[in-house]
């Protein structure tokens, strides 16, 4: 493996992709000749329109986007430590403690973080972090802590059920604060006087800590831990079926399964589609590294990372 490929973050080691990559700067948004508008059924038979990109400029997007990531998690326990400090402020609520909240159940989530009013799917309602309601919060006590874990279930996009917590004790206080005075329906991200948190404050506060980063990147940060962490919990396990695999066919075909299943953990993090945490949020670098810790040899590391 190539120089710093791998680091350690809160004592586990994770892939943030080749030292080359990431020197990639921002591509900034797509031009208008750079993608077009497709409309398309849904499987509900809903109509909707998207936008295709140009696959350069996506390449580019994405190489830069896993660019940023691997600088942020070389920062995560500091970004982490920055928002603690930020959150734990005393005195009454303020936009920058509620922003530092947002951003730290991001950052233990991978939460979506939404809009402040959240979306629509089929008709109904979905959510993400800053159009989380009080109802959608529960907050479990434990004989060593009692304030030691905030659940959360709600609908995400495309009207998929989430279920997630954390556990870093101040974010949990945070959270439990916030909850006293608020009505099951009333949004917990938003002051008195309905002054909302919205992606815009979430964005300003990131780009402190770098010019480029987009909140979406701790996000993806987050994915990139899963992925690295649920590798080195199965990588014996999966040697030891490779070992006993002599055809290529075989090889080829654990190797779609180690995929699969590094895909699907993430997803149940993320709460999206294992494809699109595939194709969206797991380096694909990470891919070939995840092959050659496992033991596929070069060549077939290099075949089927694709």
């Amino acid at each position: 493996m190539t120089e710093n490929q791998w680091i350690e973050v809160r004592k586990q080691q994770v892939y943030v992709g080749p030292q080359s990559q990431q020197r990639v700067l921002s591509p900034g948004r797509a031009k208008a000749d750079q993608k077009k508008w497709v409309t398309f059924k849904t499987k509900n038979g809903d109509t909707k329109t998207r936008a295709v990109y140009d696959k350069r400029w996506a390449n580019r997007a994405t190489d830069a986007k896993f660019a940023r990531v691997a600088r942020l998690l070389k920062q995560h326990e500091y970004v982490r430590l920055v928002l603690l400090g930020e959150l734990n402020r005393t005195g009454r609520w303020t936009k920058t403690r509620l922003v530092a909240l947002a951003l730290l159940i991001i950052h233990e989530t991978g939460m979506r973080p939404s809009s402040e009013d959240g979306g629509e799917t089929a008709g109904e309602p979905t959510y993400g972090c800053l159009s989380l309601r009080a109802n959608h919060i529960t907050a479990t006590a434990t004989r060593k802590a009692l304030d030691s874990v905030v659940g959360f279930a709600f609908v995400g996009k495309r009207g998929i059920d989430y279920r997630t917590s954390v556990r870093e004790p101040a974010t949990v206080r945070g959270i439990r604060s916030l909850l006293e005075k608020k009505l099951p329906d009333r949004l917990l991200f938003a002051l008195e006087g309905e002054d909302r948190i919205t992606p815009v404050d979430l964005i300003r506060r990131m780009r402190k800590f770098n010019l480029h980063y987009k909140t979406k990147d701790l996000r993806t940060s987050r994915a990139m831990i899963c992925a690295s962490t649920f590798l080195q919990e199965k990588a014996s396990q999966w040697t030891s079926e490779l070992e006993a695999t002599q055809k290529k066919g075989g090889r080829k075909k654990l190797s779609k399964q180690i995929k699969l299943e590094i895909s699907t953990r993430v997803s149940d993090q993320l709460n999206n589609e294992p494809s699109t945490s595939k194709t969206k949020y797991i380096n694909p670098e990470f891919w070939k590294e995840a092959f050659l810790v496992i033991g596929f040899d070069e060549a077939e590391a290099e075949e089927f990372k694709k």
